[in-house]
């Protein structure tokens, strides 16, 4: 097996307790999110960045387990910004890769 920097992302939040994993679908994060649901992370799509970072947040919040969101690089991350305003609140945390190879 191969291992890349999509599968030790994917590794690291198992080992870290992350149990669910709030996502909008694109292509730097397609890899972490196929690792992730190897690792057995529940993986839930949405069609916003924003709504999956505030998921992520009531997730956190209500279970005191971390809320973790990815997206993809670029307008993923600009438009992902309730993951970092919320992080002094809950335990949150938001994984973006970059395009770059």
């Amino acid at each position: 097996m191969e291992v890349d920097g999509s599968y030790l992302v994917a590794r690291t939040l198992k080992e870290e307790g992350v149990e669910h994993l709030f996502f909008l679908m694109g292509g730097p994060n397609y890899e972490i999110i196929n690792n992730s649901e190897d690792f057995g992370i529940k993986t839930i799509d949405f069609r916003h960045e924003q709504a999956a970072s505030m998921a992520a947040h009531g997730y956190a919040r209500v279970t005191g387990k971390p809320g973790v969101t990815t997206a993809a690089s670029g307008p993923g991350t600009h438009r992902s910004p309730g993951s970092p305003i919320t992080t002094r609140t809950s335990p949150t945390a938001r994984v973006t890769p970059s395009a770059a190879p």
